[in-house]
């Protein structure tokens, strides 16, 4: 049944083989060269040391080269946006809090609440100023849209004399929308999840005397990829790709949404079009993992935690896209607060109410309530500080757990007015 039925079988234990064969072909995806611009100067550094040593074996489509050409200056502009995202946040945290606090009358009221919160502010104010200065410092290490594009250079570089060929015709491309109106009313493989596209404020663009359909991109590059193999010495092809909808790959609800691996009629259609028999996609961390395990070349892991951190923005439901550059910095921002007055050892328990008064401000910054079962484990500060700073709790959980361990107490005298 397999040799009828080969679609559906990974073939995994031939990964090792496939990945040293000379007639194996790693093609990438645009989102895999955009994303390029959003990764740390180590993980970029990883990816194109990989890439050099395979470098005899990689190839991108046409389409993928001028999507990649069109939306460079997009992809720039969206990673310099981040950090006039987090000053404006930086700044709006500072006056928020003053204006909020003084609507109080705490002077008044609660004359020794109101010294804790001035002297809260300080401290505040303090912290973010130093923050500003990291920021400032990672902005002028960003490429922007008038300075000279390294991250290009080298991708020229490796994929020179490995670009595909051009649409022949508008008639060709007008074959592959024709087709592809069809393949999405009956849900078919790939890009039937971007048929939306057609409503966009860009439906379409011109290039080269092309009109080309922004809704059948990824059909476009299929269509390439399949014409390429069909052309060359190519019996294994490795797609690599960022696109997690389900236009690409299988997924099933068990216990939770579960990627399983790509859909099955892409094999079926790939491998019948041409003389491919072994086809796969990864994503980028699945493409960091099997060249730790079959080539002697070795990631920083630091470079597949990132991948995985952007990759889990891509598919989060709850955080959109332009939500994301003010999430990171008030997450970011939240641990330095804590971490500094926590581990400040002048005044404790002085601090313990400044954490409590930062975590009131800050859930209006931080919505993530990721919950962790404590029940089951030995507790001790470093544990309870190790589950906050990487994620898995958040700050009012971590308050709430050192408090109610008694890790640190409040003074009684710090509570009356």
């Amino acid at each position: 049944m397999k040799n009828v039925m080969r679609a559906f079988y990974s073939d995994v234990d031939r990964a090792k083989e496939v990945w040293e064969s000379p007639n194996t072909l790693f093609i990438f995806d645009t989102n895999i060269l955009r994303k390029l611009y959003s990764y740390a100067e180590q993980t970029r550094e990883d990816f194109f040391a990989l890439l050099e040593a395979v470098s005899d074996k990689i190839w991108i489509p046409y389409h993928v080269a001028l999507e990649f050409q069109r939306g460079r200056l997009s992809a720039i502009k969206e990673e310099k946006a981040i950090f006039r995202h987090i000053n404006k946040s930086l700044d709006d945290i500072e006056t928020i809090f003053k204006k909020d606090i003084a609507k109080l009358d705490l002077t008044t009221r609660l004359p020794k609440l109101a010294r804790n919160t001035d002297t809260l502010y300080k401290d505040i104010t303090k912290l973010i100023t130093n923050y500003k200065k990291s920021v400032d410092y990672w902005d002028k290490k960003q490429i922007c849209v008038r300075s000279h594009d390294s991250i290009r250079d080298k991708i020229d570089i490796l994929f020179e004399n490995k670009v595909g060929q051009p649409p022949e015709s508008q008639d060709w491309l007008n074959d592959i929308y024709s087709e592809g109106k069809n393949r999405f009313e009956n849900k078919t493989p790939p890009g039937f999840k971007d048929a939306n596209k057609e409503n966009s404020k860009e439906p379409y663009f011109e290039f080269s005397n092309l009109k080309y359909e922004r809704q059948y991109s990824d059909l476009v590059i299929w269509k390439q990829i399949i014409n390429h193999a069909k052309n060359e010495n190519i019996e294994n092809v490795i797609f690599v790709t960022n696109d997690l909808k389900e236009d690409w790959w299988y997924t099933i609800d068990s216990g939770g949404e579960k990627r399983i691996g790509h859909d099955a009629r892409l094999k079926e259609e790939i491998c019948k079009e041409s003389d491919v028999k072994y086809f796969q996609i990864y994503d980028m961390i699945d493409f960091f993992k099997n060249a730790e395990q079959f080539l002697d070349i070795k990631i920083n892991e630091e470079s597949i935690q990132e991948a995985k951190q952007l990759q889990n923005t891509i598919i989060s439901k709850e955080i959109t896209k332009e939500e994301y550059p003010f999430y990171a910095f008030s997450k970011s921002l939240h641990k330095s607060l804590i971490h500094s007055l926590f581990n400040d050892d002048t005044n404790k328990s002085h601090n313990m109410n400044i954490i409590n008064e930062i975590s009131g401000l800050s859930k209006h910054y931080i919505n993530e309530p990721l919950k962790h079962n404590t029940t089951k484990i030995h507790l001790s500060p470093n544990y309870i500080s190790k589950l906050y700073t990487n994620g898995l709790i958040s700050a009012d959980e971590y308050i709430e757990i050192m408090l109610k361990y008694k890790f640190e107490t409040i003074e009684d005298d710090d509570l009356k007015d």
